[in-house]
């Protein structure tokens, strides 16, 4: 849309990884960066004592929070503290052009790293003293957590985590349920997508698909 907001230059891999190959980053250092699309609370202000610096993480992966699309929770904490909210890379503003090639440098990891660029361009050297994350967001604040935020480093990069619905991934009594699921999943997409009834899809339907995710959310 039209929001205003601040556009920070980040590498698409992090330094101590290395470029597949046909990525020439000294010769076309363009094609090894993306703009990462950042926005601050209207209070914003470190200067004044008493406001939190406060990271949203949105949910998804997909969702996307501007000036002009915020909960009222955003927005009732942008007018106490200073909240810092931005498309995750791959995503509105943050949008990665390029092929199919482009989408190994979507990874939780990488968006970690996005927002430890992030903390030292907005804030300099103060920490996050709270990360809001929600749903698929709570898997990269706590991936940054571990590793940016343990008290033993002495000066951790943030102080606690706010977690809306969080997502587990780690429990073991549900992997293998999880993992049927996806691939039954995909194939369904795929063996609808390549029979003769997709020939007639309406894609710009709302409904067309409605059959298919009832199945899918079946038990």
């Amino acid at each position: 849309g039209t929001a205003k907001g601040s556009l920070l230059k980040l590498p698409l891999l992090p330094a101590n990884k290395e470029y597949p190959a046909g990525f020439n980053c000294r010769e076309r250092p363009a094609t090894c960066e993306f703009e990462l699309a950042y926005f601050r609370s209207d209070g914003f202000d470190l200067t004044k004592k008493g406001r939190l610096n406060i990271l949203f993480i949105p949910g998804g992966p997909g969702a996307i929070v501007d000036p002009g699309n915020q909960t009222a929770t955003l927005h009732r904490l942008g007018e106490r503290h200073n909240v810092v909210y931005f498309h995750p890379r791959g995503m509105g503003g943050s949008a990665i052009d390029g092929s199919k090639t482009y989408d190994q440098f979507l990874r939780a990891d990488y968006v970690v790293e996005d927002i430890e660029r992030l903390r030292r361009e907005v804030l300099h050297e103060k920490p996050w003293d709270a990360i809001y994350a929600h749903s698929w967001g709570t898997v990269i604040a706590q991936r940054y957590a571990a590793k940016y935020g343990k008290p033993k480093d002495g000066s951790p990069k943030v102080r606690s985590l706010i977690l809306s619905g969080p997502v587990d991934r780690h429990r073991t009594d549900t992997h293998s349920a999880r993992t049927r699921m996806i691939v039954d999943n995909l194939k369904a997409i795929y063996s609808y997508y390549r029979s003769a009834a997709s020939r007639e899809c309406q894609c710009r339907s709302d409904v067309y698909l409605r059959p298919l995710v009832t199945d899918y959310a079946s038990p």
